[in-house]
């Protein structure tokens, strides 16, 4: 579910959260990245697949699992590959609303070959407006009804993102690999007012927002011969804003998010028939949520962590 702030909230077989622990898990390659503020909308470029896997999942995937899990399977950077690029863009129009445009690309840079190599990629998304906004700030406690606010701005929801990644592989040996990643993500919205013909019908003041993710992950494959080792280093920071008007004010709400997760998993097969898995996995989140309603004398007020 996307309600216009570049902040999916996963929703699968009826389970969704808003606040608090997330009811599906969502992994970005071999790492958890659900949170409580929601999940990056990552798109679908450069992307090797999309796993969707119906809850729940406790065994394998641990919290946040009960509703199901969906995985990105991100494109690795290849050192057998080659030098390769891939490049895509669109452009369209809103009918009376703003232009929609987006901008992929992505290059396999080997630095040695069959041993080491980048991947680049990069997106720019502008998602039009098509809502004029009619007031300028919150309106009066008792609007006067019927009275038009000028001057009113035009296509005011429009959103902008901006995502980048590098990943790394090195294949140390024929029975170790190393993969890191870094990734970016940022988005920007203007919110959306409501507007009937330039008259004020409700809430029609700014509601802007925006969301901060970076990324940093490092993955480890053994091969011990007949047992696989995978280990798994992430961190997490996101920095979201969102600002909800109820008319008498601005409600700002600022959250924080700070995770560590690792996880080790040894795997193999017992014979012919069995296959077996173990592993351990930790994870460490801190959460600061701010809110700021100044009509109400509330600044920084410490809403959770």
């Amino acid at each position: 579910m996307d309600d216009g702030q570049g902040v999916p909230r996963l929703q699968f077989r009826c389970l969704a959260s808003f606040e608090g622990a997330a009811m599906v898990g969502y992994y970005i390659d071999d790492t958890a990245s659900s949170n409580g503020i929601g999940s990056p909308d990552v798109g679908s470029f450069d992307i090797n697949r999309t796993e969707v896997l119906k809850g729940p999942q406790g065994t394998m995937y641990g919290a946040s699992a009960l509703g199901g899990v969906i995985r990105i399977i991100t494109n690795d950077a290849d050192p057998s590959a080659g030098l390769n690029a891939r490049f895509d863009g669109s452009w369209g129009t809103i009918e009376d609303g703003d232009e929609d445009y987006e901008l992929n690309a992505a290059v396999n840079v080997p630095i040695v070959e069959d041993v080491f190599a980048l991947r680049f990629t990069g997106t720019m998304r502008r998602e039009g407006g098509w809502v004029d906004l009619v007031g300028g700030g919150p309106i009066p406690l008792i609007p006067v009804p019927n009275e038009p606010i000028e001057p009113p701005i035009e296509d005011y929801n429009e959103n902008d993102t901006d995502s980048y990644r590098i990943k790394g592989t090195w294949h140390a040996s024929e029975d170790l690999s190393i993969r890191a990643a870094y990734w970016n993500h940022e988005f920007d919205g203007q919110g959306r007012g409501v507007h009937e013909d330039g008259i004020n019908t409700g809430f029609s003041a700014p509601e802007p927002n925006s969301y901060d993710w970076d990324f940093y992950d490092v993955n480890v494959d053994y091969d011990f011969g007949g047992v696989m080792l995978d280990y798994a280093l992430a961190y997490q920071e996101t920095d979201a804003a969102n600002t909800l008007n109820l008319g008498v004010t601005d409600f700002l709400t600022t959250t924080e998010e700070d995770t560590l997760t690792t996880e080790l998993r040894l795997n193999g097969d017992w014979g012919e028939n069995i296959s077996w898995i173990t592993g351990v996995f930790y994870r460490d989140q801190e959460v600061e949520a701010f809110t700021n309603a100044p009509a109400f004398g509330i600044v920084d007020q410490l809403a959770g962590s």
